[in-house]
């Protein structure tokens, strides 16, 4: 076949039209070397802490949870069982620790290898379910998380159950052990999710605000502010979390620790939204 200038001009800028093509199209292809080496894989820091206790067998709660939870304050013989505890969400049924009668502290191992980042301006939440029959007098049950940075020294967000001139109440300490910023009267056998939202400013401050009756929808949820903040330098995180008794007079259980910055994870509906219905849920039509 013989072709025109025009022809052959036109089969020729179309062929390298291709080569340009191809080239353009497979660079994207393959990994580029350019002398660079292969990054080794960064474990991420947590981004969340969801312990709702379930699978676990009645018995001690460093055994059951096979170390996850470590015993870290108390005797030999100060031991934590697993036994259920009836919340208002879809964990309904998992286990939860009894702590009556001990003096004695868990810490949650997973979280001191892969520590939770706070972000700036991120609403990061923390909670645990409380049931309490009785405390002595000063003494608390409690769930607790440090807040680290890079000053030395420990700062606490510390959800207590404590009691005070015979009233049961739910505290938040910032502080001390025994301080009080934030605090709302509870009754003896009360089942109740204890939750805190903190958030850093990103500068050098984390303020935080409690409640104890959290809606389904954050929107919604009644927050009280607590009366003071954390003073944090560089990126804070949250390194530790902390289970326990203060007394052997102390007579209660707590299950479900969650850390997120998600408010969905903390605070969950008994049915997902996203679970498949049951058979009487379901409602049949006949396509005529």
């Amino acid at each position: 076949m013989n072709f025109t200038n025009n022809q052959r001009s036109g089969a020729i800028k179309f062929f390298l039209l291709s080569i340009h093509l191809f080239i353009f199209y497979f660079a994207g292809s393959f990994p580029r070397s350019e002398g660079t080496s292969v990054q080794p894989t960064i474990p991420a820091a947590s981004t969340s802490v969801q312990e709702e206790f379930a699978g676990y067998q009645a018995g001690p709660l460093e055994t059951v949870s096979n170390g996850i939870w470590k015993r870290t304050l108390g005797n030999s013989s100060a031991q934590v069982s697993a036994s259920q505890l009836q919340i208002p969400d879809r964990y309904s049924s998992a286990n939860s620790v009894n702590v009556s009668g001990q003096n004695v502290g868990y810490d949650y191992q997973p979280i001191s290898t892969s520590p939770f980042q706070i972000q700036p301006g991120v609403p990061f939440y923390m909670a645990s379910y409380f049931n309490v029959d009785e405390l002595d007098a000063g003494q608390v049950i409690r769930v607790i998380f440090r807040i680290d940075d890079n000053t030395s020294g420990d700062q606490w967000v510390r959800l207590h159950a404590t009691k005070d001139n015979g009233q049961l109440f739910a505290r938040l300490s910032l502080g001390s052990a025994t301080a009080n910023h934030g605090s709302t009267s509870i009754s003896a056998g009360q089942t109740f999710q204890f939750v805190v939202k903190g958030v850093w400013d990103g500068v050098g401050k984390v303020s935080y605000s409690y409640t104890i009756a959290p809606d389904l929808s954050e929107i919604q949820t009644v927050w009280s502010t607590a009366t003071t903040v954390h003073s944090v330098t560089g990126t804070p995180g949250i390194g530790r979390i902390v289970l326990g008794s203060s007394s052997a007079g102390n007579q209660g259980r707590l299950t479900a620790v969650r850390l997120s910055e998600t408010y969905e994870d903390i605070v969950i509906p008994s049915t997902l939204v996203n679970d498949p219905p049951s058979i009487d849920d379901q409602r049949l039509h006949i396509v005529e």
